[in-house]
């Protein structure tokens, strides 16, 4: 995909219930702790917790011989159910926790190649040309409406979320 068309607009789907509970909260007709709890859910769900709070316990990275097996599947599930799919500088911000003692180490472009897989293979947004640029700086408002202040108050959500681990 070509991020820099201007042509091009997507537009978040506001039937999965953690995008519309994101967007409630933006429109005044949700809650954070309703947003919160839908997090929770899908991270028990899923098996991958996304945090902002100092970490309190250690945390064994996952080799790469065994990414497939313990990551793939669970981050596919995970941004399948969330649609958080956030640009290296965003990444930077949170702990990943994978089976509640697991982490991996995505390099950058890492983690925007493992969001441009998962975008082409669930046509994310009906788009099927995702490559990692479009998640390396990040998707913004010029590609994906209302992304930026979407994303902004997603990543408030797992701040208020981490505050209370």
């Amino acid at each position: 995909m070509n991020s820099n068309d201007p042509r091009i607009s997507l537009t978040l789907d506001r039937s999965v219930p953690f995008v519309d509970a994101v967007f409630r909260i933006l429109d005044g007709t949700g809650t954070e702790v309703e947003a919160v709890n839908i997090l929770r859910d899908i991270e028990r769900l899923c098996e991958v917790e996304l945090s902002t709070a100092k970490q309190t316990r250690a945390l064994e990275e996952i080799p790469l011989e065994r990414y497939s097996e313990l990551v793939e599947d669970r981050m596919n599930k995970f941004l399948s159910a969330t649609h958080f799919a956030i640009g290296s500088a965003e990444y930077n911000q949170l702990r990943i926790v994978i089976m509640k003692s697991y982490t991996y180490p995505w390099t950058h472009r890492e983690w925007a190649n493992m969001l441009a897989k998962w975008a082409n293979k669930t046509s994310w947004l009906g788009w099927k040309s995702w490559n990692y640029l479009d998640f390396y700086g990040g998707p913004n408002d010029r590609l994906i409406e209302n992304y930026d202040v979407w994303i902004e108050t997603a990543l408030r959500i797992v701040r208020t979320k981490s505050a209370g681990e």
